[in-house]
Parts: C-alpha cells; sequence; structure tokens
C-alpha cells in the first residue's frame, strides 16, 4: 500500500514537471514492488501478437495497449528477432517520451500520430543500469503510436518519417 501510494506520488510529480507530456517509465519502479514480493525480477505481462505493415515491410509486434503493458515494455529482453518489434497503442495523441531503464538491447522508435504516419524515427541506447535518471527520448509532435524494434532497423529497411502503418487485420 505504501508502495502504491508512493507510485501514485511519482506520478502526480512527473506529471507537475512535464505538464501534458506523457512519460512513457519504465516499470522499474514499480516492478520493485514486485521484486519486493519475489526473488525474481516482476512477471512479463502476456503481450498480444499482430501482424503490422510499416512502408512496404511486414513485421510482427507484440502489443502494448494499456498501462501495465505500456509500462514494461522490452524491459529484459535480450534479443529480438530482424522482423519483430513492439507496438504502443495510447488512447489519445499526446506529447510521449520514453526511457530505456531496464531495456538490455539498443533500439529504434519511430514515433506515429493518430492518421498511423511515422512523424519522426530516433535510435536510443540502454541506460547504464542503476542510473537515477535515465536519458529520456521525447517525441516532437504529438502522436499515438510508438513502435520499437532493433537499433538500425528503419534505415536498414528505408522507413522514413512520412511512411505509413497500417494493421494487417484492417
Amino acid at each position: 500500500m505504501v508502495r502504491h501510494s508512493l507510485a501514485v506520488i511519482l506520478v502526480s510529480l512527473l506529471v507537475g514537471i512535464f505538464g501534458s507530456t506523457t512519460l512513457v517509465v519504465s516499470t522499474s519502479f514499480f516492478a520493485s514492488e514486485a521484486s519486493a514480493k519475489s526473488p525474481e525480477k516482476a512477471k512479463r505481462p502476456k503481450f498480444a501478437k499482430k501482424k503490422i505493415s510499416i512502408g512496404d515491410k511486414t513485421i510482427t509486434v507484440e502489443v502494448a495497449d494499456n498501462d501495465e503493458k505500456r509500462a514494461y515494455g522490452l524491459m529484459y529482453v535480450e534479443k529480438m528477432a530482424k522482423n519483430e518489434g513492439m507496438l504502443f497503442i495510447f488512447d489519445n495523441e499526446d506529447t510521449l517520451s520514453f526511457w530505456m531503464k531496464n531495456t538490455l538491447i539498443p533500439l529504434s522508435i519511430a514515433y506515429i500520430d493518430k492518421n498511423k504516419v511515422v512523424t519522426e524515427i530516433l535510435d536510443m541506447q540502454p541506460a547504464v543500469m542503476g542510473a537515477a535518471r535515465p536519458k529520456s527520448y521525447p517525441s516532437r509532435k504529438k502522436v499515438m503510436y510508438a513502435l520499437e524494434m532493433n537499433i538500425g532497423w528503419y534505415a536498414e529497411n528505408k522507413i522514413w518519417p512520412g511512411a505509413t502503418l497500417k494493421f494487417a487485420d484492417n
């Protein structure tokens, strides 16, 4: 209960600092609550897998479409297949910011707006373990989706801002 209250205070503080920016934080703080109950790292949520297309490439993604899944993301993942990634889906368009705490592999992130158009792509490096304030990677525009892939995947596949995201079932 005390940790839950601390989490609420932390989220309120982040909202106060970042204003309307949605900060997607690693669950390391929240995972530590689970770790306190168990010596192992927090149990990874079950992610649905979905086929999507971005540009002319079809890939398989795990879908992070709720707070628990978005917060856990790719923490503790040691490797990802070449054409696999994680798609973060938000309820509303907002300025987003991701960090790489407890993320073991370097990633590239595409920020995607509500019209499913890539607005920018950033390369992200894992945070130094134990870093108090890991580097954050904010979007410059309001977006509704973020797609994390292995670092360099977008350049290697000639996917640039302006490319479109499509769901295979639409």
